[in-house]
């Protein structure tokens, strides 16, 4: 009931959303279950929360807290900045496609479910284009 109001009529709100916030917005459902789906949105804090406040005046009874905002990390986790992580919820299972183990604390993985894992390839085609390139300098080894 939810996602079709969001959805609106052949997909009306929704685009009006992206328009008016500038915010990319997805819908998935869950894998392995049909009982949740999720609403992504994803762009600067002012994008996102433009989309928010948007929503919250279609859907005024609706609680729009993050519920899956990450905790701030202990100081012994790697310096990445917090976009460059994919958060998983607790209590849902999500699969994974695990891509490198570095050691049994430290692996990478892609959620091939996410919306935007279609990107992967073309950013490694070019991120190869950019590092073949003559003159290009060496990435330092081992990379930090």
């Amino acid at each position: 009931h939810l996602v079709g109001r969001l959805i609106g009529k052949q997909g009306r709100y929704v685009s009006f959303l992206k328009q008016s916030s500038g915010a990319k917005i997805y819908i998935s459902t869950l894998p392995y279950t049909q009982e949740f789906q999720i609403c992504h949105i994803e762009g600067t804090q002012q994008q996102v929360d433009k989309a928010l406040a948007l929503i919250g005046k279609k859907f005024k009874d609706l609680d729009l807290t993050n519920l899956y905002a990450p905790p701030p990390p202990p100081l012994t986790l790697p310096s990445l900045p917090m976009t460059s992580w994919l958060l998983l919820p607790n209590g849902v299972t999500v699969e994974v496609i695990v891509v490198n183990i570095v050691s049994a604390g430290h692996v990478f993985v892609q959620q091939h479910t996410h919306p935007t894992y279609h990107a992967l390839r073309s950013l490694d085609q070019q991120m190869f284009l950019c590092y073949s390139q003559p003159g290009t300098p060496p990435l330092p080894s081992p990379v930090e």
